[in-house]
């Protein structure tokens, strides 16, 4: 990501932590310098993300929420449930469509997409604690891929998935586009070496390492990292990958607990045990330490790796993602993604792992990766917000219609429903939004309970967030203007870090942040009105130039949002300090300069005006509701200037009446 900034981004997971994707691993792709303090964070957050263009979604196994989500979604992020009828979604990559800072010679800010096919789910255990695996490519604009001629049809099952729900997907739609602006490589390898290579489940993980890298894999040695296997006897997968391959010898990871029992069935060992020149093998120590001596707790392996290599010649082939030795991964039953990979070998690879020279080990029950769907607790409803809105709507995602549902957020009912029809979006009614509203402004996940069934979790998606109220609630008229005058990120977020006394109170690690003394302005006259002016010309740039580029989230987020910087939030604050007279005359530029800048955006895109007319005429309501204050600075100046209120008038008619520069002549 280095000299790069994020256009849109595609993640796909099967269990999925929304708090944790939010603070940890959101930061690491953009290029600021956060807070520690977990609300100073996701505000500095909220600010940098109105500004990547092309969004952010997340695709999740529906069934796999993690109830520890400890608050509610703060970030204009994307979240789509998915529900895999065969099996479980089960893929892991991430797909981040970057762009260059520094352009070039003709000005265009070259993009490039980023593909990472990974082991690790959206979690805290599979960023921070677990042995994962995963590979990255680069796809420049305009290059040969020969990961095209997967990428696409793995994109259009995402859409597929979520076409039912009509649910937009602005962020695929907008990586498909520029996967359709390059071109197919029809050779798999160049000069004897393997081009990278796509598994999107469209064929056996057996079929497709055949297909793809051929006889290069024939009498290769093979290791297997796989932490879960079938709840079988027998081994069909490995035994496939065998009589495909005939591999020299084939090291496969024995998964133990920290009590070293073995995590698979004891007839399951037995018969991989049987097949020639297979052998149970473990991974160094040191691989799986945490630090901090022998008896801490060992890292858990999540990777997925099948690793071919020869010593004469030297080669190495990889497949890494998703896929577990199991059939449901390996035969289509899931979703699964990984990529296929030859990487510099050394001059003698060797392997990874060592053959288990243990005793027999006692067996446990392995640990689920909840791979098998529980049909009790599979619950297929969609619940949506829209903050634009302040509507909510449910989702029965199935054949026949729900049977009677109650909503509830910690324990306490939102609303009953007593049925929901199949497959059709139902509007919920105004008292049950209002509950539903009041509910996402502490948490995203809510309980769903059915007669005789567990209570399920389902992670509400939510639109228009530019409409969500903001951690920061409220600045004041002079920070605003101040906020709107910032060039740089950098500066917004040291400007939201002066104001840690404000968001003290509202998360975690707040005890971190060390009080920044706020800046002191200079406060004279002309300082005052010069920085309204200016404050209001850098808005207006910003929100013009993001609507020619077609960006209009950002104008959304602007003009019409209940963030602490937009427009309304400004007249929000006029509207509350109306009561300090001695300043109504900076109130009243501030609202000319407002009504200015709307007439002047209605003129110039009137499309964009006219698609948001409900939100528009909310702004105007509020400007009109402002016009008192006219009347109190005639009544201020007036009193020793009868002529005040005539030239008020003649001021108000230049003042939005805006300047044109001469017509250009052409010599």
């Amino acid at each position: 990501m280095k000299g790069r900034r994020l256009h849109s981004a595609v993640f796909t997971t099967f269990e999925f932590d929304p708090t944790f994707f939010e603070q940890e691993i959101i930061p690491s792709l953009l290029d600021i310098a956060f807070s520690h303090a977990t609300s100073m964070r996701l505000v500095q957050l909220e600010d940098h993300l109105k500004n990547v263009p092309g969004g952010i979604a997340v695709f999740y196994d529906a069934q796999h929420v993690s109830p520890s989500d400890s608050g509610s979604s703060r970030l204009d992020i994307r979240r789509v449930p998915v529900r895999h009828t065969k099996g479980v979604f089960h893929p892991k990559i991430a797909l981040l469509l970057v762009e260059d800072l520094e352009p070039d010679e003709g000005g265009h800010h070259a993009r490039t997409l980023l593909v990472a096919c990974l082991s690790a789910n959206i979690t805290r255990a599979g960023w921070w604690s677990n042995l994962e695996a995963g590979h990255i490519e680069e796809i420049r604009e305009g290059d040969k891929t020969s990961l095209k001629v997967d990428l696409l049809p793995f994109i259009a099952i995402l859409l597929d998935a979520v076409r039912d729900r009509n649910l937009p997907q602005p962020e695929l739609e907008g990586i498909k586009k520029f996967l359709g602006r390059t071109e197919k490589r029809t050779h798999r390898s160049v000069e004897g070496r393997l081009l990278p290579q796509f598994y999107g489940g469209h064929s056996s993980v057996v079929d497709f390492l055949a297909d793809r890298a051929g006889e290069a894999l024939n009498g290769c040695y093979l290791e297997v990292i796989s932490p879960y296997f079938d709840k079988a006897p027998t081994c069909k997968v490995l035994q496939a990958l065998v009589d495909r391959f005939a591999p020299r010898e084939v090291r496969v990871f024995l998964p133990r607990n920290d009590s070293g029992e073995n995590l698979c069935r004891d007839d399951f060992h037995a018969s991989v045990s049987e097949i020639a020149n297979v052998y149970w093998s473990v991974l160094p120590a040191d691989a799986l330490s945490m630090g901090g001596g022998e008896r801490t707790k060992k890292r858990f392996v999540h990777a997925k790796v099948y690793r071919f290599f020869s010593r004469n010649p030297s080669r190495e082939i990889v497949f890494v993602g998703s896929a577990n030795l199991t059939t449901p991964a390996h035969e289509r039953g899931n979703i699964e993604c990984g990529l296929l990979i030859e990487v510099e070998a050394p001059k003698r690879p060797d392997f990874w792992l060592t053959r288990d020279s243990a005793a027999r080990n006692a067996f446990a029950q392995s640990i689920e990766d909840g791979l098998e769907a529980d049909l009790d607790a599979y619950c297929p409803l969609d619940v949506r917000f829209d903050w634009r809105s302040r509507k909510g709507e449910l989702y029965w995602d199935s054949r026949l219609p729900s049977p009677p549902l109650k909503l509830q957020a910690n324990g306490v009912l939102l609303g009953e429903m007593p049925s929901l029809p199949s497959k059709q979006w139902v509007a919920l009614g105004e008292a049950i939004s209002l509950a539903l509203k009041e509910c996402l402004e502490r948490s995203s996940l809510l309980e769903v309970a059915r007669p005789d069934k567990p209570v399920a979790h389902v992670l509400v998606q939510e639109e228009g967030m530019w409409g969500k109220p903001s951690l920061l609630k409220s600045l004041s008229t002079a920070d605003i203007l101040k906020y709107w005058s910032l060039l740089t990120a950098e500066q917004r977020a040291a400007f939201i870090a002066e104001r840690s006394a404000e968001i003290k109170s509202l998360g975690l690690g707040n005890d971190l942040v060390i009080p920044l003394a706020k800046i002191i302005d200079r406060d004279t006259v002309f300082d005052r009105f010069a920085g309204i002016f200016h404050a209001f010309g850098c808005l207006e740039r910003d929100v013009a130039k993001s609507l020619r580029e077609g960006q209009e989230k950002i104008a959304d987020y602007r003009i019409f949002g209940v963030r602490y910087d937009s427009l309304g939030s400004l007249l929000a604050r006029i509207e509350a300090e109306a009561g300090e007279a001695d300043r109504d005359a900076e109130r009243y530029v501030m609202l000319l300069c407002a009504k200015q800048m709307c007439r002047e955006l209605k003129h110039e895109f009137r499309d964009y005006w006219a698609s948001r007319s409900k939100e528009a005429a909310q702004l105007e309501s509020q400007i009109d509701r402002l016009d008192s204050l006219r009347q109190r600075v005639i009544e201020a100046g007036s009193a020793d200037d009868t002529e005040f209120p005539a030239f008020l008038t003649w001021f108000d008619q230049w003042f939005l009446k805006r300047a044109r520069g001469p017509a250009t002549v052409a010599p």
